[in-house]
């Protein structure tokens, strides 16, 4: 059996650990992984970053929660399908160049910063955290 050539394997180890991270957050949504932490910068300052609330989210989308989803992150279940898409195609080695994906994750980077900025507006201004 011929080796593969050492791109296909180093997109095919990074669909694995994708694949990792997707299964210790099912395993945590369905209670079988019991896992606590929290937002260094939230508990520093009590700003809650761009990201608080999205494992929450994904959680939620996992259990097929999904208005609880979209109230804790509005994009965790489209990152979450990304995530899943992402992997699929690593694995399946249809990734011809990964150097293509740097854009769509500066888009993606854009967006998260952009809905924080939104919900950070609303909080500033009375709306309450997600809880």
């Amino acid at each position: 059996m011929a080796r593969q050539p050492l791109k296909q394997r180093s997109q095919r180890r990074f669909a694995c650990w994708l694949l990792a991270g997707g299964v210790a957050l099912a395993m945590r949504s369905w209670g079988l992984l019991p896992l606590d932490w929290s937002c260094p910068l939230r508990e520093l300052t009590g700003v809650p970053c761009p990201t608080c609330f999205l494992t929450r989210s994904m959680m939620g989308a996992l259990r097929g929660d999904l208005p609880a989803s979209l109230h804790w992150h509005p994009l965790g279940i489209p990152l979450l399908v990304a995530g899943a898409g992402l992997t699929a195609l690593l694995w399946m080695g249809r990734l011809s160049q990964p150097r293509r994906l740097w854009p769509l994750a500066a888009g993606a980077g854009g967006l998260i910063a952009a809905v924080w900025l939104i919900r950070l507006w609303g909080w500033l201004h009375g709306a309450p955290l997600p809880g």
